[in-house]
């Protein structure tokens, strides 16, 4: 249940975007083959000014456009972690989940310096 961000650039592109943002923040960066799951990068964004880290996943396939999932966010002061990918189980998890999504809008995508498109979640999607 991923939330699917679409990018008109390859992989290789959207990761070397992500590395130079995260550059930006002064924060490493660092894209790998999922362990679990090889049909996908795992990797990181980093949001300094508000000590969050956004999970993401990159599918592996490398023709545009690709897509960027979140999958959760986790504050570095208090170390709450907010699913994004999993099935909401209260409404304070749903609320929680939206400002997760629209402040990973606001905070980092709208700064990255890519045009995007919200696909919606990864629910029904076939990789």
């Amino acid at each position: 249940m991923a939330e699917r961000y679409e990018f008109e650039i390859t992989q290789d592109s959207l990761i070397k975007k992500i590395t130079a943002y995260n550059n930006m923040n002064l924060q490493d960066s660092l894209f790998k083959i999922g362990t679990g799951n090889p049909y996908f990068y795992e990797g990181y964004i980093n949001d300094l000014k508000n000590n969050d880290i956004y999970w993401v996943l990159i599918p592996v396939p490398s023709d545009p456009p690709t897509e960027l999932l979140l999958t959760s966010v986790e504050n570095k002061q208090s170390g709450e972690i907010t699913p994004v990918n999993s099935k909401p189980k209260s409404e304070k998890e749903i609320s929680d989940r939206k400002i997760a999504m629209e402040n990973f809008k606001k905070r980092v995508l709208d700064n990255i310096g890519l045009r995007y498109k919200h696909t919606g979640n990864a629910m029904n999607k076939v990789y």
